[in-house]
């Protein structure tokens, strides 16, 4: 929102945790943005033809052109991605390209983003990429692209905690387009831990018109607002990290998860059948997942 009120020229796209996902689609994307597309119709034969690998409309009202080859050859390759190059180079500068869930892109958009950033170097650009780090551990050619750009001198990371409340109450409100109480706030803070995913789907489930007028409870003298339950997408999130844990790991995750929100080391070692090294492991494997998080010297 930021950049399109300043006025600049900005695309936007996204990657998917599909199989079959479209090669180079979120490149597509961007070449299809108002920001990108409408440079491309003033583009040299040779460079419109290996565009049409990703827009064919580019040849439609051009049929004395012919469809590009397959590519089989490394400078055929090449040849295309110097195409990119030039579309993203004629856009209006600066450009803002912004690709969000990093985590899932395929090798072959990493190895293009790459070329790009290397032909590019004294061009007017910035790339925005979002990554869940907890997703992104097992993408190895994703490694390779921050290992690359960071050699390069052209990475800066920056790691995004948690909400504040303050922070819950704003992200809230712009979704349920409404105010919230500073009591709504309290609880979805409380029920989030200031994830934003979370928070978002809690909004987006009715939390605040099932709770602006709520019945209340009693918890130590005092009456508050119930905690939400966890929203369907949420859940469905959930067992897709769990299904990607070794099935060791897995059986111990359930196991905390029967402790409580909050486990000591200690009880957990009584609980489980496993040895103190498969322990070990399990809860390294959680906490790189970002399953779980350490907050003590025994939790």
């Amino acid at each position: 929102d930021l950049v399109q009120k300043q006025g600049q020229s900005w695309a936007a796209s996204r990657s998917f945790a599909l199989e079959g996902v479209l090669t180079y689609a979120p490149i597509a994307e961007w070449l299809r943005s108002p920001a990108v597309r409408p440079s491309l119709d003033a583009f040299d034969d040779l460079w419109r033809i290996e565009l049409a690998r990703l827009l064919p409309e580019l040849l439609r009202n051009r049929p004395e052109l012919p469809a590009p080859e397959v590519m089989t050859e490394d400078w055929q390759q090449q040849r295309f991605f110097q195409a990119i190059v030039q579309a993203i180079q004629a856009a209006p500068t600066p450009l803002f390209l912004h690709l969000d869930d990093m985590q899932w892109t395929e090798p072959e958009t990493l190895a293009l983003l790459q070329f790009l950033l290397h032909g590019v170097r004294k061009h007017p650009l910035l790339l925005v990429g979002g990554i869940r780090t907890e997703d992104a551990v097992v993408n190895r050619a994703l490694a390779a692209f921050i290992a690359a750009t960071h050699h390069a001198n052209q990475l800066r990371e920056l790691y995004l905690g948690p909400l504040s409340v303050e922070e819950v109450e704003t992200l809230a409100a712009q979704t349920a387009g409404e105010a919230i109480t500073p009591e709504q706030a309290s609880t979805l803070y409380t029920a989030s831990e200031g994830h934003p995913l979370y928070l978002i789907e809690v909004v987006r489930s009715g939390f605040t018109e099932a709770h602006a007028t709520p019945e209340t409870e009693e918890q130590n003298g005092s009456k508050r607002i119930g905690v939400p339950s966890i929203p369907a997408r949420i859940r469905k999130l959930l067992s897709a990290r769990l299904d990607q844990l070794s099935p060791s790991t897995r059986d111990i995750a359930n196991m905390a998860a029967v402790v409580g929100r909050t486990f000591s080391y200690t009880i957990l070692q009584a609980a489980v059948t496993h040895d103190e090294m498969a322990l070990v492991d399990a809860l390294d494997e959680l906490l790189q997942q970002r399953i779980i998080r350490e907050q003590g010297s025994d939790s």
